[in-house]
């Protein structure tokens, strides 16, 4: 993938792809350089006898409001990838216009709910402990 030197460029250097576990993404400045990557994992994927989860992969435009959203039927081998407004990735939720109050109002939600178990299980701990 470095091979290509395409991607985001980070200082001096072109950052194309993230690794973590069983999950890639990968990053283009455009549709063209986006394909490219594709068409390389796709390659490497049959070369190492692996495969790309297509029903699970998807593509995100990040972009300002103003400009559309890309039409460009961006494929990994044979199958047309969806574009999707919003992207998660390590829990956090990275939308088309890079807008932060969509991550944040998704990690109060689930402290909210990690909270509330929390709230809940030491009112049942507590009520155990006076019935002794």
């Amino acid at each position: 993938m470095k091979g290509l030197d395409i991607g985001i460029s980070i200082g001096d250097e072109k950052l194309c792809i993230l690794l973590y576990a069983d999950d890639i993404a990968l990053m283009a400045d455009n549709e063209h350089d986006l394909q490219l990557l594709l068409n390389a994992l796709s390659t490497w994927c049959d070369t190492n006898d692996m495969i790309v989860v297509c029903s699970k992969s998807n593509v995100v435009h990040f972009r300002p409001q103003s400009i559309q959203r890309t039409v460009f039927n961006v494929t990994c081998g044979t199958d047309t990838l969806a574009i999707v407004d919003k992207y998660t990735y390590l829990g956090i939720v990275i939308n088309e216009y890079l807008d932060y109050n969509v991550t944040v109002k998704t990690v109060a939600q689930s402290a909210s709910r990690a909270l509330g178990l929390l709230i809940a299980k030491c009112k049942i701990t507590v009520v155990w402990l006076a019935q002794c």
